[in-house]
């Protein structure tokens, strides 16, 4: 009933994920190449796969992803790779996963986006008399590599995918 085939998408796509994670945590860049490697595995995890994947309703919600990821993009609080990796993940999720995947990134975004928020008032070393327009100034400077959380969400989408296999 394990399709090794299947079995390896799932796991190039937890590796795709890792290195993107890593080079967005170290350089603050998603190479365009993770992204564009994971959307290529998915038409073999669709073909491999031992259960349906409604990969049509998939791709539409990648899609919707991507168009609202621009929007976040063209108002600077998403970088790029951030906004095509998580459209590639929401590939993977799928209608069934999709829940997962959004709980994970945005909990684990939320708790990078404080330990960045914290790291650079440590750093800044704001002072009282600053007040909020230093507070506006530190957030403004805190970087997030929120394909960290993406990459966390995806985790949690592969185990999802890799379930009905064992």
């Amino acid at each position: 009933m394990t399709t090794p085939i299947d079995l390896a998408t799932i796991l190039g796509l937890l590796a795709l994920m890792g290195v993107a994670a890593r080079s967005d945590t170290f350089h603050r860049l998603i190479p365009n190449r993770f992204a564009l490697a994971a959307l290529f595995l998915y038409p073999a995890h669709v073909l491999a796969s031992p259960i349906a994947i409604d990969w049509p309703t998939s791709l539409v919600l990648a899609l919707i992803a991507l168009g609202g990821g621009f929007m976040l993009f063209t108002l600077g609080w998403f970088g790029g790779g951030d906004v095509k990796l998580g459209a590639v993940a929401v590939l993977w999720a799928g209608p069934s996963l999709l829940t997962p995947l959004i709980m994970v990134v945005a909990l684990t975004g939320g708790l990078l986006s404080i330990a960045a928020f914290a790291q650079s008032y440590r750093e800044r070393r704001v002072m009282s008399v600053g007040g909020i327009a230093a507070a506006r100034l530190v957030l403004r400077n805190a970087s997030v590599p929120y394909g960290v959380a993406i990459a966390a969400g995806a985790a949690v989408v592969a185990v999802g995918l890799a379930t009905p296999l064992i």
